[in-house]
Formats: C-alpha cells, sequence, structure tokens
C-alpha cells in the first residue's frame, strides 16, 4: 500500500535555494509548469540580482490546480559568499494564505510556517551542503546550478531544509550524461543532472557550457518545468516491435451512477470465449494501467496475460477519472475501491469474448488487501490473486512506512519517533471515536480510516470460497514480509488446492526488479512487471481452469 508521505504540492517539485555570482539585472526568466495531465498549469517569472549585500531572487509562480488559483511569492538574499541570510515564500490558495521562513542562527537553521493564524516552528542543524527547497519554483534549480554545475563529477551529497514541512531531508546530486535540444530554434547542448531527494528522483537540464537552465521533470509525477521556447530533442526511435499478441479495446461500465472507462485487453488469435481477470488498483488516484511515473504494472499484466492466451480488463479509478466530482471528506472505502471492482466483475461477465464463469480478481496493494471484501459480491468469482497484500493493520503499517522513508530521507532517530508519535495520536484518536467522521487525517477522513482499523483482513480472506494466489517481493519495502507470513499463517489449514504462496526475492512493491534496497527512488525510472510474475499468474489460471468448477 502505497502512503504518501509529503504533502502533493512538495512532492510534486522539489527547489533548491543556494546563491549566484550572476552579473547585476539578470533579464527576466519566464518557464511553464504542468503535472499530470493538466492536474496543475501555471508560470512562474523570476529575477536573481547580485547586490552589494550579496545576492537578491524574486520571483511568482501562478497556477491552476482543480479550478483554484494558487499563487507562490517569493524571497531570497544570501550574503556575499553565498549563505543564507533569509527565505521567505508567501502562497495564496485562493482566499487561504500561508507563509514560510528559514533563516540560520548560529549552528542551526530556524523555520516557521504560518497558515490561517497559526504558527508552526522547528530547529534543524546547519550540516556542510545545506541547502533549503520549496515547492514549484524552477530559479532555484538555475541557482544551484549556478554555483556548482561545474563541480560535478560524480554524486554529491546535499542536506536539504523543506521549509513548509519544517524539516530537513538527505539528497544526492550527480551528473547524468549530455543531450541536444534547442532554445528558440537554435541548436543547444545540455547536460543532465538528476537528483535523488529523499527517494524521489528528479532530473534536470542545462545549457552545457552556461549553466543556464532549461527544463525540470519529476518521473514519478509527471510534473514538468520548461524555459520558454526550449524543446528537448527528442531521441531515436526504437526499433519496431514484433506484431502485436494482443489487441485493446475501449469500454465502458456503468458503477452507481458513474460511468468508468477502461481497456479490455484480447489475444491477437484467439476462438471461443476467453478467461479473464479484472485488476484492482492500488491506494492512489491511479488510471488504468496503475501508472506510477513511467511505469505502468497494469498495463504489462494485461500485455503479458494476452500473451498467454488470458484476457484482461482494466479501469480508471474514480479518484483518477471524476477527481473533481469527488469530496475528499466523504470518501470510503466502498467508494474508492469495492463498488468499482464489483461493477467491473459484473461487466466482464457480459462480455462476449469472455467465459462468465471463468473471471478471476487481480488486485494489487490496497486492491489485495480488499480483494476478499469485493470477492463476497462476486458469487461467480472464479479464483483470486492477492498481489503485495496487507494483512497488519493499517496505521502500523503505516507508521512502519514512514519510518522508512525519514530513514531514507537521512532523518535521525529522534525526528523519526517524533513523527511517528504525531500520527500515532491522530489515529488513536480515530480509534477512540474522538475524531469526527470528516477530519482529515493523512489525506483521508477519520470514518476512512475507521472502517479500515475495523477490518480484519487475514480473517477475510481465510473466509474466502475461492482459490487464491498470494505473491509477495522480497524488496517490498511497503508491505512487508511479515504481511506475507500472516496470510500463510491464516491459510494454513487450507488444503494445496485452495492456495498457493510465491516470494519473489529481487522484486519490489510493484513487482518490478530493484538491484540493491528498494527506496521508491526506482520508481521513478522506467521497469516492467518481471516476466516470472506473468509466468506464475498464467499457470495459475490454468490450472484452476483445469480443474472442476
Amino acid at each position: 500500500m502505497r502512503v504518501k508521505w509529503f504533502p502533493a504540492t512538495i512532492v510534486c517539485i522539489i527547489s533548491l535555494l543556494l546563491a549566484s555570482a550572476l552579473s547585476a539585472q539578470q533579464p527576466v526568466n519566464k518557464f511553464r509548469l504542468s503535472v499530470r495531465a493538466g492536474l496543475m498549469s501555471g508560470s512562474e517569472e523570476y529575477q536573481l540580482e547580485k547586490t552589494a549585500q550579496g545576492f537578491h531572487l524574486t520571483g511568482i509562480t501562478r497556477m491552476e490546480q482543480q479550478g483554484r488559483s494558487v499563487e507562490m511569492k517569493q524571497e531570497l538574499t544570501l550574503a556575499p559568499d553565498r549563505s543564507l541570510l533569509r527565505y521567505k515564500l508567501e502562497v495564496q490558495v485562493g482566499p487561504q494564505s500561508q507563509s514560510v521562513e528559514a533563516w540560520p542562527e548560529g549552528n542551526a537553521i530556524q523555520m516557521r510556517a504560518v497558515t490561517a493564524g497559526q504558527t508552526q516552528e522547528r530547529t534543524h542543524e546547519l550540516r556542510p551542503h545545506t541547502i533549503v527547497m520549496d515547492n514549484l519554483i524552477a530559479s532555484h534549480y538555475q541557482v544551484l546550478l549556478d554555483t556548482f554545475a561545474g563541480q560535478v563529477a560524480g554524486n554529491e551529497d546535499w542536506w536539504v531544509l523543506v521549509p513548509q514541512q519544517l524539516a530537513a531531508v538527505t539528497g544526492k546530486l550527480s551528473a547524468a550524461g549530455e543531450e541536444e535540444g534547442s532554445l528558440a530554434g537554435q541548436p543547444l547542448r545540455l547536460r543532465k543532472y538528476t537528483i535523488n531527494l529523499g527517494g524521489v528522483l528528479i532530473d534536470f537540464w542545462a545549457e552545457a557550457s552556461t549553466h543556464q537552465l532549461m527544463r525540470i521533470f519529476v518521473p514519478l509525477q509527471d510534473v514538468e518545468l520548461v524555459r520558454e521556447g526550449f524543446a528537448l530533442a527528442p531521441k531515436p526511435a526504437a526499433e519496431e516491435a514484433p506484431p502485436s499478441a494482443f489487441i485493446a479495446r475501449e469500454v465502458s461500465f456503468l458503477s452507481g451512477e458513474l460511468k468508468i472507462p477502461g481497456t479490455l485487453c484480447l489475444p491477437a488469435e484467439h476462438s471461443g470465449r476467453l478467461p479473464l481477470v479484472v485488476f484492482v488498483h492500488g491506494s492512489g488516484p491511479h488510471d488504468r494501467d496503475e501508472t506510477i511515473g513511467p511505469n505502468k504494472p497494469f498495463r504489462d499484466l494485461a500485455q503479458g496475460l494476452a500473451a498467454a492466451g488470458i484476457a484482461s480488463l482494466r479501469y480508471d479509478k474514480r479518484t483518477f477519472a471524476f477527481r473533481t466530482q469527488i469530496d475528499p471528506k466523504t470518501l470510503t472505502l466502498d467508494a474508492e475501491v469495492i463498488d468499482d471492482a464489483v461493477a467491473a466483475l459484473h461487466f466482464a461477465q457480459t462480455l462476449p469474448e469472455v467465459a462468465p464463469r471463468q473471471v478471476f480478481l487481480l488486485g494489487h496493494s490496497l486492491g489485495a488487501t480488499l480483494a476478499p471484501y469485493i470477492a463476497v459480491r462476486a458469487p461467480h468469482l472464479r479464483g483470486i490473486i492477492l498481489m503485495a497484500a496487507l494483512a497488519r493493520p493499517i496505521d502500523e503499517t503505516i507508521a512502519d512506512q514512514i519510518a522508512y522513508r525519514l530513514r531514507v530521507a537521512g532523518q535521525s532517530e529522534a525526528a523519526i519517533a517524533q513523527q511517528i508519535e504525531e500520527m500515532q495520536k491522530a489515529f488513536a484518536r480515530v480509534r477512540s471515536g474522538e475524531a469526527a467522521n470528516s477530519e482529515m487525517i493523512m489525506f483521508a477522513p477519520a470514518s476512512y480510516w475507521r472502517d479500515f482499523m475495523q477490518r480484519n483482513i487475514p480473517a477475510a480472506i481465510r473466509e474466502s470460497p475461492v482459490p487464491l494466489l498470494i505473491l509477495q517481493g522480497g524488496k517490498d519495502y511497503q508491505v512487508k514480509k511479515a504481511d506475507y507470513d500472516l496470510l500463510w499463517q491464516a491459510l494454513a489449514d487450507k488444503p494445496d488446492s485452495q492456495r498457493e504462496f510465491h516470494w519473489f526475492a529481487d522484486l519490489n512493491h510493484l513487482f518490478i526488479p530493484v538491484a540493491g534496497e528498494s527506496t521508491g527512488a526506482e520508481y521513478g525510472r522506467p521497469g516492467h512487471v518481471d516476466l516470472q510474475v506473468i509466468e506464475t499468474i498464467a499457470h495459475w489460471i490454468r490450472q484452476q481452469l483445469a480443474r472442476t468448477p
């Protein structure tokens, strides 16, 4: 189960603040901004000047986010030695305002955030390579480049301050080769850089000789900031792929009053009616491919199963397709996952290409966790495939995920303990009933978490009347071996024909191979669901079909 660590605006993009020896009266720089298929769009204008006191950076970013206007005004002042004197960001979201400040004080950095009259403050140590970051501001990458681009030969470690979170994380900056592009039609030679910031990868490009920033891209969130007039040269086309082994067809089905869009994937050559798998996503507003950065695990599974003669149905989650129509304060597990999955299963049985009593359910992460609750409302289901199913209490899982991400980000154990304690207090209020149903906690209402806490996942899976295939990646930091072991214990008394377990030692939460430890940073690089996972699923389905239903 994937849990967001930073608030969405901060996860979207990280900005880095440092000084630069630019000449006075630099022209205004203009960038355009887009976030994941139009979810957010806007522009930035900034100016960086050298002054008698050091350096002065000013800028303004304007955005539209789901019908709301967002304006951010930034001001950065630095000493002649390029050390931070003061940083201030003022954010206006509709009628609501927020201000964030950071400044050095002795051997520490002080941070202050003021929202709706409420003030929060925190202190962090001042380490070598300390920098400050904020969200959706391109100019700070330029500042970083002007100061350090000529010195980056390998990896460089940073201590990165996040004023809006009153937090600090570690980051690693590295050079990532050269590419070609153009500005106002004129060719450019570019240098590419990558920063791994607490498990989030960010790529940015600059003109090789002047270090002038051209483009910033966050693969995991599909966030892009581009200088006006710039274009990255397209890479050579890959060799033509062999004839496709599948046919993809757009479909839709009703779930309540919503018309859910999806894709039916069929083997290119088939006769008679086919077995079919319905895919159910993990947490978050996923599209039908369960797109995470450049990765599309559900598309990989659909195409791989089609090559094995098995059809599939995948669809957009309502929190993705109808996100502007959903009030997050009323979100429920049924509305987010179960209702649409049940509707998809019933729709699949009506398709002329599908054998109605050969329909299987495949859930990933949250979809796997809730699969037994989906199955009880689909009586003709032939079997369930659980990929990274959660079995521990949800608040225990979230605490583990947060602690892991904070350790990856270089947080101290004391800082981690403090944040976990705050989270546990919030969930304790949910368990006790003190939190009102509509109170937002960890991006969902208290009623959502209360429902989750009342579900006994291992017991629900144990009561499943249909065969189960349980798959787990050994390098999954989001769903652990402890969950896998609990499912094993829950199903220990079932006959082998009713449950089958597979452990894939080198696969992460997306069932993609990863070298070394999984930190989540690899989600921002292209990969594919491991072929052995697809083969295991296809073989298990064929086994079930060979048995008398």
